[in-house]
């Protein structure tokens, strides 16, 4: 976070850091230990981001469930699960307009730290749950 602060700003617009993924990427080079019920902890430098996560295709209880158990506001989620179903994914990563505006968001509340994770983190636990939901591994 201190080196994104250095880079981009304190108060860095979120289309400036869209536009920078690879930077963001390059910086946010850390690693996930998942144990438990999908608790996310990050530590150390220059590691990578990993994590297990497995929700069935389609299975919306099991999505918000774990997007929940990831400190996620419910608000949120539910906001999410307005939306998910009447998207198409255009690639694993790309996952159509109004679900890659609420993952913006999101990411906007990891850098803000009103979601409780780290951005590097935020994105990959974002990005693996909505690939198992689509079943786009």
């Amino acid at each position: 976070m201190l080196q994104l602060e250095q880079e981009f700003g304190i108060e860095a617009d979120i289309s400036i850091l869209a536009n920078n993924k690879s930077v963001i990427n390059q910086i946010m080079n850390t690693t996930i230990n998942n144990s438990g019920d999908g608790a996310i902890i990050s530590n150390g430098d220059n590691n990578k981001v990993e994590a297990s996560i497995n929700i069935s295709k389609g299975n919306r209880e099991i999505l918000k469930e774990f997007l929940l158990s990831e400190k996620l506001p419910s608000t949120d989620v539910d906001d999410l699960l307005k939306i998910v179903d009447n998207t198409i994914p255009v690639s694993k990563e790309n996952f159509g307009e109004p679900v890659n505006s609420w993952m913006h968001k999101m990411l906007g509340k990891a850098l803000n730290g009103s979601w409780q994770i780290g951005i590097g983190a935020a994105g990959n636990v974002l990005a693996q749950a909505l690939q198992s939901y689509y079943n786009i591994k």
